[in-house]
C-alpha cells in the first residue's frame, strides 16, 4: 500500500505545473512568463530593491536556473 501511495505522489508531482514564482534571494524572485511553451517555462528575474538582468531564464531539473534553453530543456 505504501509503495502505491509513493508511486501516485511521484506521478502527481511529475504532472504538476511549474511554480509561477520562485524565491532566489532575500528580495529576488524568478517570475514565470505565461503563454510560452508549457514543457519549458521561461522565467524573468525581478527584485524590489536591486537592478536585475533583463533576460529569459529556464529552470533545470536540479532546480537551478540558466539562460540556456538547451541546457534546461534540451532541443526545442
Amino acid at each position: 500500500m505504501r509503495l502505491a501511495a509513493t508511486a501516485l505522489l511521484f506521478v502527481l508531482a511529475a504532472c504538476a505545473s511549474p511554480p509561477t514564482m520562485v524565491q532566489v534571494g532575500a528580495d529576488t524572485w524568478m517570475i514565470a512568463i505565461p503563454g510560452g511553451d508549457p514543457t519549458c517555462v521561461a522565467y524573468r528575474l525581478q527584485s524590489a530593491t536591486q537592478a536585475t538582468v533583463q533576460s529569459l531564464f529556464y529552470r533545470k531539473r536540479d532546480g537551478s536556473f540558466t539562460m540556456s534553453r538547451m541546457e534546461a530543456c534540451g532541443a526545442p
